[in-house]
């Protein structure tokens, strides 16, 4: 540290108000007797650069050109930017033009790193900016906030003779980190399954060398190394397995003959469109949900379904009871599986639709006052539960509700035995998957779905595969669209209004009804035996009646009850049966 101290023996620095000469410069600086200009400004050369290059001045033959000092006795410079005119500006550069700088090594920049570690670590940042470390021309990528990096990282270390202690290992860590968000390139980093640049899907994590396969239309391929697709290897994934002879997806089918054979098709179909589709801006997941009661097998169904999709030790697990524990279970794969479901209420329903569209999570950094932090929620979701639980429109249209009848004593198995079975048969079912899937991006330019219903792309999928079985075009549609006006029925058989608006259209004649909120409340109160006070789940009041019906519309219409609102003087309510069976 420099101390500055003051004497009495130092003279008292003169005051700006004072009237004074200018001062005698010193003799020991005057240039006649060789001595060298003082400055505080800095050497004498720098100032001379400086005052040549804006007077275009020449330096004499020793070197220095004698200059007179802005300041000194007798001088009549005036600096530039006490100049009468304001100075000319610099023009601006365009963008492509800029001057750019070729960022350093990482090896440069890390000096403590050693050079064999340095060339085969290259360093980037996701989609997030969050900073990764790449092994050299491998597809799996490493957090560098891990804790398996920092093991990783200090094996490497390791390996190339260098001895680090905890402290000197994370300070180059720190150093890596800085570096990476200094010049690290952007790219996307992708969990399990991501887009190609050919129209397909790449699967990470498959066969003994644990490659990627690269799906596109109508052909399958397993590839060591060499994409430029990114992964990060979820904790608990696990090692996908791969039949090295043709696979056969349809070998499925044999575990669910529990199901009618509708049902069975449908739950083999969402597999097939949920394995297809990575977690991009575009995708609409579609929920499965299986309904059945003890002892129907449905943990069992929905664990074999999980693991051609996202094979995990996490397995099955409750439902969260936060929405940040539920968006952190949709980071670690590709479908999540929760099991005995009591009830969902109106919070939870949001947040599962908002996981088959794409949404995000916020909330406060920790330790900090004013940090956000940001969780992507975007994934599909198996729910399991013995009754209904689907009880807002909006979530049931999103969903594609199962049916799961009891078991027969006699047909019951011992789950271990199946769940043997069913991994001898899961690497075939698996390549059979990928295999099906590839036919079906041939098909989907060719074919256009018939009356799709609101995930137009699930009914999309349907039309390529009906194409693919030679089935007659809106057969398996039928299927999807009965099953959704199946869950969207069950929904609205939870509110006591709107089954007292089913069951009043029905007496309708013509089938219709028009008139006010407050008209139709008294007619359904006459019709019921009810009165406006009846309080629970009935609206009190003509407002709550129409805000109820508001949200319930999609649903009436698939049970070919349409309800329209007219605004004008005089607010109505039209109530029509369009077509479609009852409600019975």
């Amino acid at each position: 540290m420099i101390k500055f101290e003051l004497s009495d023996s130092q003279p008292e620095p003169e005051r700006p108000d004072a009237p004074t000469s200018p001062p005698e410069p010193p003799q020991a600086n005057d240039r006649s007797e060789g001595g060298e200009q003082q400055s505080a400004i800095g050497p004498p050369e720098t100032i001379v650069d400086v005052v040549t290059e804006r007077e275009g001045a020449e330096p004499t033959s020793g070197g220095v050109q004698a200059i007179d000092v802005p300041g000194s006795p007798g001088t009549d410079f005036v600096p530039v930017a006490l100049s009468a005119g304001p100075p000319e500006p610099e023009p601006l550069l365009p963008f492509d033009d800029a001057p750019t700088r070729q960022p350093p090594a990482l090896r440069d920049y890390v000096r403590s790193l050693p050079d064999e570690v340095g060339r085969a670590l290259h360093v980037g940042r996701d989609q997030h900016d969050e900073p990764f470390l790449q092994l050299y021309k491998s597809n799996v990528v490493h957090r560098l906030r891990d804790p398996a990096t920092r093991i990783f990282l200090g094996r490497s270390m390791i390996d190339a003779g260098s001895l680090l202690r905890p402290a000197e290992l994370q300070a180059i860590m720190d150093e890596i980190e800085g570096y990476a968000r200094l010049y690290g390139q952007r790219q996307h980093v992708w969990v399990g399954i991501a887009p190609n640049d050919e129209g397909g899907i790449d699967v990470d994590q498959v066969g003994d060398c644990e490659g990627i396969v690269r799906v596109v239309p109508g052909r399958v391929d397993l590839v060591a190394d060499g994409t430029a697709t990114l992964f990060y290897r979820a904790p608990r994934a696990l090692r996908r397995m791969w039949s090295k002879d043709r696979g056969d997806f349809y070998k499925l089918l044999k575990y669910l003959e529990n199901l009618r054979f509708q049902d069975r098709r449908l739950a083999a179909f969402w597999v097939l469109y949920t394995l297809a589709h990575p977690k991009v801006a575009t995708t609409v997941f579609v929920h499965l949900i299986l309904i059945g009661p003890q002892g129907s097998g449905k943990t069992l169904l929905m664990t074999i379904l999980k693991a051609i999709i996202w094979p995990s030790s996490t397995g099955v697990q409750p439902l969260p009871r936060n929405a940040v524990d539920l968006a952190i279970a949709a980071t670690q794969g590709h479908v999540c599986a929760f099991d005995n479901i009591r009830s969902i209420s109106m919070w939870l329903a949001d947040l599962f639709c908002l996981m088959a569209t794409s949404g995000v999570i916020t909330g406060r950094t920790l330790y900090s006052n004013d940090g956000q932090s940001v969780i992507n929620l975007h994934c599909a979701v198996m729910l399991t539960s013995l009754h209904t639980v689907v009880t807002e429109a909006d979530f049931a249209d999103r969903s594609l509700q199962i049916h799961v009848p009891p078991l027969d004593a006699a047909r019951r198995r011992d789950p271990a035995v199946v769940m043997q079975e069913f991994e001898s048969d899961l690497p075939s079912i698996f390549r059979g998957a990928l295999e099906l899937i590839a036919e079906i991006y041939e098909h989907l330019p060719l074919v256009e779905p018939v009356n799709p219903q609101r995930v137009y792309r699930f009914s999309h999928w349907l039309a390529a595969l009906e194409r693919i079985d030679g089935v007659p075009a809106g057969g398996y549609q039928g299927w999807y669209r009965d099953a959704l006006g199946q869950v969207m029925l069950d929904s609205l058989h939870e509110s006591s209004l709107n089954v007292a608006v089913l069951d009043f259209v029905e007496t309708q004649p013509g089938g219709r009804w028009s008139g006010t909120a407050a008209e139709l409340l008294v007619a359904l109160n006459r019709a019921t035996g009810r009165r406006s006070s009846s309080g629970g789940d009935w609206p009190v009041n003509e407002i709550a009646l129409a805000r109820r019906l508001r949200a319930s519309v999609a649903a009436f219409r698939t049970q070919g009850i349409e309800i329209a609102f007219t605004r004008g003087r005089a607010r109505t309510i039209t109530i029509t049966r369009i077509g479609g069976a009852g409600h019975e």
